[in-house]
Formats: structure tokens, sequence, C-alpha cells
């Protein structure tokens, strides 16, 4: 399943959001798609929604999953660690067999 990063020139949670999912990328098998955007919040708004379209899972600066929703944080402090990341790509240590 494909991550797609939207990302602010010169956020600083941007790029750590991309140094993990970079990082995470081999590990967890999923291909990153990165979009620069201005307004990450007014893209996320108006691009893929993650609880209907199940081909994309946004992640813009930290991402977290409540019950079965997939909650969006823009520009807020947080990065998705790689427990995370493994839950939202449907990789679990389950899965795994590990």
């Amino acid at each position: 399943m494909p991550i797609v990063l939207y990302s602010s020139k010169g956020c600083k949670h941007c790029e750590d959001a991309r140094w993990t999912l970079e990082k995470a990328q081999n590990e967890l098998g999923f291909e990153l798609i990165e979009e620069d955007v201005d307004n990450p919040k007014l893209k996320v708004k108006d691009g893929p929604n993650p609880l209907t379209d199940m081909n994309f899972t946004p992640v813009v600066c930290s991402a977290e999953k409540e019950g079965d929703e997939l909650v969006i944080k823009s520009c807020m402090p947080g990065v998705p660690t790689f427990n995370e990341l493994r839950g939202l790509v449907g990789r679990g240590e389950k899965e795994k067999g590990l």
C-alpha cells in the first residue's frame, strides 16, 4: 500500500517524517510517494480520504490510529514510529511471524 507524505518546505516535522519513512520503507515493504504542498492541511482535506480510499495512507508529520480511524495531524510535533508505521501498512508482528 502506498504511503503518501504531504510535506511543506521548511517544516522540521515533515523532514523528520520523511527520514523515518525512508528508513522504514524497505523493512515494512511500502511505497513512499512524496508531494510538496504549500498547505499540507488543505491538501489532506482535498486529497484522498484515508477512511474511504484504501489505496492511500496520507502521513503528514504524524498519523495515529484511533479505533478504525486514521487520524492525521498536520505540522504538529511527533513523528510516526516504526511500530506505528507497521500498523499503518497492515504488517504487524503477528502477520510477519515475529
